[in-house]
């Protein structure tokens, strides 16, 4: 297993604030943050099936349910009456 804290504090960090400079990423975000983002937009791009990401990640499906299927806001639905 990787050490989180030290991939984040000697490889994550510095490459990310690397490419804030470089502007090419907007702003630094952790790790986790990142993997929290990839997973929510995965769940909600239906390109694969709940218990396949749920797999790939880790967590079970009623997690990803929980934590990464949040209401979205940006939704629009148009007016039927």
């Amino acid at each position: 297993y990787i050490d989180r804290k030290n991939f984040s504090t000697r490889i994550w960090k510095p490459l990310i604030l690397k490419l804030v400079d470089e502007g090419l990423v907007k702003e630094y975000l952790t790790f986790y943050d990142v993997r929290h983002t990839f997973i929510t937009h995965l769940c909600r791009s239906g390109k694969a099936d709940l218990q396949t990401i749920a797999n790939i990640v880790g967590n079970s499906v009623p997690t990803l349910i929980k934590n990464y299927l949040a209401v979205d806001e940006s939704l629009e639905l148009p007016e039927l009456f």
